[in-house]
């Protein structure tokens, strides 16, 4: 830790890591005793440039193994983030005029996490979800699927079963742009009378389990394109400040973000601070392509994994 956090002059980087570690035993009369170790260990990092400006980028890293996560930020991602701060931190350009909008993983893992209860049976079921209703409607663009996966090899808190003691299996929420399910526990798909449970979880403070994705991730197809189109310009989005502090159930959003503009010959410019606006739904609906680097955003015990996305529909200040 102590030697990724030494950075060359004008870079200040921040590190902090949290693992935790549970043993989950489950017992049930008649039955022999059966049980399962989980464990994550979390980096979360900030880089902090200074130039004519001062930019910087945060970060979140997870594994099952200090060893993983520490070579993964040491080759990948802290490189990265430190080549982005000292991007930022340089002077905006005057005037900026861009083609095409891609919203890098960070961004979009953190769009998509709002939206994560208008899956849910009880928010369909109570009529606080948009998609209520819409069974094998088109929800998504085509090519685009969403599937919470509990028992994934990606998801570093895999468990055979959630807190209610009901087996978990993976849910195909959307296939190829249409709702094929929402997630549930006992008492939400019981009221329902449709869906199977297994997405009850507890939160930090060992409350009544309620229903949480566990391991989220979108999917693209190869065919909507992993790539700009050639002599594009184009804006790519890639710090998100606020996106908590919006709409949940329909949506909206409107937050503070850091760009860069990207030229068909290769050049970058900081395009300073941008205000992006839209609606996560609409936003599902016109994905474009995606740019195949996935990148993982923590939202309390759930995880969404999200690629860089090429989008259409949002609006952009400055």
């Amino acid at each position: 830790m102590r030697e990724l956090s030494t950075a060359s002059p004008g870079l200040d980087i921040e590190l902090r890591v949290k693992t935790e570690r549970s043993t989950i035993r489950l017992g049930r009369p008649g039955h022999e005793p059966r049980g399962y170790s989980t464990g994550l260990v979390q980096l979360q990092a900030r880089v902090t440039a200074s130039a004519s400006g001062t930019g910087f980028v945060a970060h979140q890293m997870y594994g099952t193994t200090a060893e993983d996560v520490l070579a993964q930020a040491a080759d990948v991602d802290l490189p990265e983030m430190c080549a982005l701060a000292t991007m930022l931190a340089g002077p905006p350009v005057d005037t900026w005029e861009y083609d095409d909008i891609l919203l890098t993983g960070w961004v979009a893992a953190k769009l998509l996490s709002l939206v994560l209860p208008a899956f849910q049976w009880d928010t369909a079921v109570e009529g606080r979800s948009p998609l209520a209703g819409k069974w094998g409607e088109s929800v998504c663009a085509d090519g685009v699927g969403l599937v919470d996966d509990p028992t994934s090899a990606d998801y570093p808190l895999a468990a055979p079963w959630d807190d209610e003691g009901t087996p978990t299996r993976a849910v195909e929420l959307v296939r190829d742009g249409q709702l094929q399910a929402f997630l549930g526990h006992r008492h939400s798909t019981l009221s329902a009378g449709a869906g199977q449970a297994g997405s009850g979880w507890r939160g930090a403070a060992g409350e009544m389990p309620r229903v949480q994705p566990s391991h989220l991730s979108l999917r693209v197809a190869h065919t909507l394109g992993d790539g700009p189109r050639p002599g594009r310009r184009l804006l790519r989005v890639v710090q998100a400040n606020g996106a908590h502090t919006s709409n949940g159930i329909t949506g909206d959003f409107s937050i503070g973000a850091n760009a860069l503009l990207e030229y068909p010959d290769g050049t970058r410019h900081n395009a300073g601070n941008v205000t992006v606006a839209g609606n996560v739904f609409d936003l599902l609906r016109q994905i474009q392509g995606h740019n195949g680097t996935v990148r993982t955003n923590r939202s309390h015990t759930s995880f969404v994994a999200c690629p860089g996305l090429w989008v259409r529909g949002l609006t952009i200040g400055r």
